[in-house]
């Protein structure tokens, strides 16, 4: 088992508040703080799809993939929520790199700044499951049991190649987690109190540790 970081960015964000310049030293801090703290097991591998095929992310000393998946989404009468675009983006780098439906792929948000690697170890310590994430409403601010934190977790590639967002009416927390509840087998799934993370809410620039 090969163990993936995929990390999701966006530096022309079309959702919520837009200040390029500050989105960008955003990045720059944390992915290099990010990098800093993976464990040299994991590969890291940036996802960007808002560029052509070049941006500051090039700094860094791993793989940068573009995409050009930031494009509005429409489905009938229903803009669809921007989960859509990134999970586009997760299966594009899957395919790109071929990764394998045994290896276990984590994946953060490029903005947001972790604090501490536990969850990378315990992803290395336990090759036997399947699923790793804390369960908590960064809406609300508070544990539910229908949401999970969607900024960094963990899940064996087989189940992305079976997932996709088709309720348009619930938020891609919930229904991403509603997917885990229905294919995930409840013994092979890890769940944390705590990420060390910071989330940045993309409507109003919010920040929330989780």
């Amino acid at each position: 088992m090969t163990v993936y970081l995929i990390i999701t960015c966006c530096i022309h964000n079309r959702i919520g508040i837009t200040y390029p310049a500050k989105r960008r030293n955003e990045y720059y801090i944390a992915i290099a703080n990010l990098l800093y703290l993976l464990p040299p097991e994991i590969q890291p591998i940036i996802v960007e799809n808002s560029c052509v095929d070049k941006s500051c992310l090039d700094i860094f000393k791993c793989p940068v993939v573009y995409t050009q998946n930031n494009k509005p989404l429409v489905e009938g009468n229903k803009l669809l929520h921007k989960g859509y675009n990134e999970m586009m983006d997760i299966n594009h780098v899957i395919d790109k790199f071929n990764i394998q439906p045994n290896d276990m792929i984590c994946k953060i948000t490029g903005r947001y700044l972790l604090f501490q690697n536990d969850f990378f170890t315990s992803v290395l310590s336990n090759p036997d499951k399947d699923c790793f994430f804390r369960q908590y409403n960064v809406c609300t601010y508070e544990k539910d049991d229908i949401s999970i934190v969607l900024g960094l977790f963990a899940l064996r590639c087989k189940y992305f190649k079976v997932f996709e967002y088709k309720n348009h009416d619930v938020g891609c927390e919930q229904e991403f987690k509603e997917f885990i509840n229905a294919y995930v087998d409840s013994s092979k799934i890890v769940k944390f109190d705590k990420l060390y993370l910071r989330v940045i809410l993309g409507e109003n620039d919010k920040m929330l540790d989780v």
